[in-house]
């Protein structure tokens, strides 16, 4: 099984600003799946994390 961990640098959000990132991805295997959870913080604040559930997909050929 292959393992991708994928880091996403960004500055200067605003306060509730949403951004939309889009990925062309290859599916090999159908299923349900949960992704691991993530976090977020400011680049000197670490102690400052906020973490999100990992996202639930159904994934059909």
């Amino acid at each position: 099984m292959h393992r991708i961990l994928s880091v996403i640098f960004r500055e200067h959000f605003e306060a509730n600003e949403t951004k939309t990132i889009n990925l062309d991805l290859k599916v090999e295997f159908a299923g349900e799946y949960t992704g691991k959870a993530s976090n977020v913080y400011l680049y000197y604040m670490p102690e400052a994390k906020f973490w999100n559930e990992g996202i639930q997909a159904v994934i059909q050929l």
